[in-house]
């Protein structure tokens, strides 16, 4: 999946700086608005639903969709950052349903790699960045994003 980086490289710089940044955005939201969450509710509160208890305990439907709904509306604001394409100017609606999608496959790369973490007995990959997680934890989302970015702009502007 990471050679895919080279191929939205190719699409351009704003492409792949697009996915990166909402990639990681989402990780810090998800990260730091499932804190909140958990010290503002109970947890039998609608807004404790697991989405994968076993995999990853942390996870909530809540702040999964909320933080990839606000990837969508994020998205919007690389719009006048795009540069025309050989298929034409970008528009607001696909870019904004590329940040829904990016934030989706970014939560399920997030659970994949929770799953391979589990699988081998360990619990986290570091606290060496800052917000609290590890390198892993930082790039795993990128796994099905990269890939989820290329294919949307080649299909829509290439």
């Amino acid at each position: 999946m990471w050679g895919h980086g080279f191929f939205v490289l190719n699409q351009g710089v704003m492409v792949l700086a697009f996915c990166f940044v909402l990639t990681e955005l989402r990780d810090l939201v998800s990260y730091w608005m499932g804190k909140f969450v958990a010290k503002k509710t109970t947890a039998d509160s609608w807004m404790q639903f697991k989405i994968a208890d076993r995999v990853s305990p942390h996870k909530t439907w809540f702040t999964g969709l909320v933080s990839v709904f606000f990837m969508g509306f994020l998205a919007l604001l690389f719009v006048p950052l795009f540069p025309i394409f050989p298929r034409g100017q970008v528009s607001a609606e696909i870019i904004f349903g590329f940040g829904l999608m990016i934030g989706f496959f970014g939560m399920m790369g997030d659970l994949v790699f929770s799953l391979m973490k589990r699988d081998r007995g360990v619990k986290d990959s570091g606290t060496f960045l800052p917000g609290g997680t590890g390198v892993i934890d930082r790039i795993d989302s990128l796994i099905l994003t990269i890939p989820v970015t290329y294919y949307c702009f080649q299909f829509f502007y290439f």
